[in-house]
Formats: structure tokens, sequence, C-alpha cells
């Protein structure tokens, strides 16, 4: 039983990380291993999602047999790729308040996966859209059944992987498949401070990470089986490694972010707005950074962001007409506007505001943000700066359009559950921003 865990968590992680070997070889060990969970189970997702499509058996041995099969040939291919090109690394010697700071990360990791893994999945969404679909994938082993299910035009990315690591285990058990949730939430801690250490020094680095680790609503959601903390993932790895490419020049961070933009559509509906917002920052970025490299390497790296999640929209929206399972959601994805359009706006504007400075889902997160703005207003001289505060204005904007021009706006009306788990797919910007500015506001005062 203990062999056959390992094999679910760290053959995704080996597998992505070997892909990204072939990838984006110039990526920093801490970004590659952040980032390598989350591909590694984007790739064995999409490779089912394939097999069901076209009616192929989903036993173990279809699915995990070709993956070992890639993975061989992907690492020789790396490997081959690689014997001229030095790997960037990330020295890591920490400090005794860069300790304390580790400490506390690492326990709320440890905190977040005995949580996950001590209870079945017991909240409507992830019972009804996700855990549901994962069971039926398991025992009829065929997406026949797809169209019948709760929410069936909502993506199955997650639901995949719940279904994959059942199938290992070669039974269902409704504790074990909420390990994914709580694998994303670490690496995504890891990636932010492989990230931010391109911009800031260890310590901010951390501190961001902190900020981000401590957060009530970000916490929580790591450990039941929804959607949301992993498209934060996908969105937030898409978004700041465009940010990399553009910083530093490699080609191969905006196919990586082309590729988690992809799995982001695969996960969530809104997947495809924030694909987006993405490919719109990229072009963002390429001009802040425009003497980083030539127009036609801009453009190249805009196709490289926007085509990978056009090919995964496309084939699931085919996948959908297929299948006889509905393109959207009534309800939820259609366009209307609205008489009392002022009302809305106030309502939303107010809505928002309570959620962010009001409840406790955030902690100080969003008043440490805006003060260190205030305060190191100078650090917005950087374009890394600039760039991570209009994607967090990016993704607000779309909230607020999303409760005024779609039926949705019901949903904040009585409860502000809908507008905190928008919110959170895109959350972990804020405290990367408020690494960038704090390094400043700090680093300021000591110079004086």
């Amino acid at each position: 039983m203990l062999l056959l865990l390992l094999y679910s968590l760290l053959f995704p992680a080996v597998l992505g990380n070997v892909c990204l070997l072939v990838i984006a070889p110039s990526l920093s060990c801490f970004v590659r291993w952040g980032l390598a969970y989350g591909i590694g189970m984007g790739v064995i997702s999409v490779w089912i999602f394939l097999l069901g499509a076209f009616n192929m058996a989903l036993s173990w041995e279809a699915i995990n047999i070709p993956l070992c099969v890639l993975l061989c040939f992907v690492f020789w291919r790396g490997r081959v790729l690689d014997q001229d090109r030095r790997i960037d690394s990330v020295r890591f010697s920490p400090d005794f308040v860069q300790w304390a700071f580790l400490a506390v990360i690492v326990i709320n990791v440890m905190f977040t996966f005995f949580v996950a893994t001590a209870y079945s999945a017991y909240s409507w969404d992830s019972i009804a859209t996700i855990v549901m679909k994962s069971k039926v994938f398991f025992f009829e082993r065929s997406f026949e059944f797809n169209r019948n299910l709760p929410h069936a035009s909502y993506p199955i990315h997650v639901s995949l992987m719940h279904f994959w690591v059942a199938a290992n285990f070669a039974q269902w058990n409704d504790t074990v498949i909420n390990i994914v949730q709580p694998c994303f939430y670490g690496s995504l801690l890891l990636l932010m401070y492989g990230v931010l250490r391109s911009f800031v020094s260890s310590r901010y680095a951390l501190v961001g990470v902190f900020l981000l680790a401590t957060s009530a609503l970000f916490q929580f959601h790591a450990t039941i089986a929804y959607t949301d903390i992993v498209l934060a993932y996908y969105t937030c790895a898409a978004v700041w490694l465009v940010l990399l490419g553009c910083h530093c020049g490699s080609s191969g961070s905006f196919a990586a972010a082309g590729l988690c933009a992809a799995l982001a559509c695969f996960t969530k509906l809104e997947g495809v707005i924030y694909s987006l917002i993405v490919a719109g920052l990229c072009v963002l970025g390429n001009v802040l950074y425009r003497e980083k490299s030539s127009w036609q390497k801009k453009i190249l790296a805009v196709v490289k962001v926007g085509l990978p999640p056009v090919l995964m929209f496309s084939a699931y929206l085919i996948f959908k007409i297929v299948y006889g399972v509905s393109l959207g959601e009534a309800g939820k994805t259609s366009i209307e506007f609205s008489a009392d359009f002022f009302h809305r706006l106030a309502h939303t504007v107010n809505s928002i505001r309570i959620d962010v400075f009001l409840s406790g889902n955030w902690g100080w997160n969003w008043l440490i943000c805006i003060a260190g703005c205030a305060l190191g207003f100078r650090s917005f001289r950087k374009p890394c700066t600039r760039y991570s505060a209009c994607a967090v204005l990016a993704f607000l904007c779309f909230d607020m359009v999303l409760f005024l021009f779609t039926p949705n706006f019901r949903w904040i009306v009585s409860s502000t559950t809908l507008l905190s788990r928008l919110i959170l797919q895109s959350f972990p910007l804020v405290p990367f921003l408020s690494a960038i500015v704090l390094e400043e506001v700090f680093s300021k005062r000591s110079a004086k």
C-alpha cells in the first residue's frame, strides 16, 4: 500500500521534471521541481482523457505502461539535449530568521497533508462535481456516462487525477484520493519561492511563501477535493513563467507557461478566460521588457503561450460535442445585460471589499500588499512590480465582469462563497507582489 502511494506521488513529479528538462532546461531547480508534479499530473490526465475519448480501455496497464515508455524516451531525449546546457540553480543558505519562516511553512504543509488524508470528501461540490465523476470513471472505465453526471460540461482534469490515484491502488478509497490537492499546495509554495528568487533575496522570497502558506482559505482548499487550488496553481504558474520568460529571455519558460494555461482550461471553465488573461500579460511583459529580445521572438512567445490553451479547449469542445455533453452551464455561462447595472456594480464592489478586508479568508495579505505598494512605490520602476500589479488587477476585474454581466450575480446576493473561490484562483499573485514591494520598503529603511 505504501509503495503504491509513493508511486502515485513520485511518478508524476519525475515525469514532469523530465519533461521540463526538455521543454525549459534553463529553469532553476526550485522552479522545475515546483512545476514537476503539476506538469506530470497534467500529462497523465491528458493521456487518460485521450484513451477514454477514443473508447480505449482505461486499465492500469493501458495508462501506465505507455507513460513509463514516454518517461524513458523523454529522459533519454533530455540527456541528449542537455549535454551542452547548464541548468541554473538557486542557492539556499538561510539564516535564523529564514529558518523560522521555513519551519512554519513546513509545519503548515505537513498539517495540510494530515488533514486532507484524515477525512473523505465531504463538501457538496467536491462530491457532486468531482469525486462522483472519478468514482464513475473508476468503476465503469469509460466516459460513456459522463453526459448524465452532474455538471457534465465542467472540465474533468481533477476527476481524472483522482481516478488515476485510485486506479493505482486497484480499489476505491475516498480518503486516499484527497492526496492530490495538498501536493498542488506544496508544489505551488515551492514554485513561488523559486520564481521570487529571480527578483528578491531568499529572505523576502520566504516571506512571500509564508504569507501564502498561512492564508486560511487557501490552506483549507488544499484539504478538500475542490478544483480551485489546482486552477490557482496552473493559472499562477502560467503568469509567473511568462514573467520569468520576459525577465530572463528564456523561450522555454513561455512554452511551459502555455502548457500550464492549457491545463488551466482543462481544470475549470474559468480557465479559458484565465488563459486569455495570461496571453494578454505575455504581451504586456514583452512590452515592459522590450529591450530583452527582438519583436520576432516576442511574437513567437505569445504564440507559445496562446496556442496550447486553444488546442486543449478545442479538443475538449469536440469531446463534448461527440459525447453529447452540454457545452456550457445554464444560468452560469450565459451573458446577460441587466437594467440594474449600477445596483449590481455597487453590490459587487461592496462584496469584494467585505471579502478582501473584513473576512478571515486571507489574513493580512491584502492590507500588507496595499501598504507595501504605497510605501514601496519606488519598486514600481521595476518591470516585474508593474507586471505583478497588473496581473492582480486583471483577475479582480474579471471577477467584477463575471458578476456584472452573467447570472452568477445571484450567488453573491446571499453569500460570498463563490466570490471567495474566484479570488482564491489568483490569490497567490498577492503575496508574490507583497514580497517584491516589501523588499523595497525595508531595504530603503536599512539604507537610511
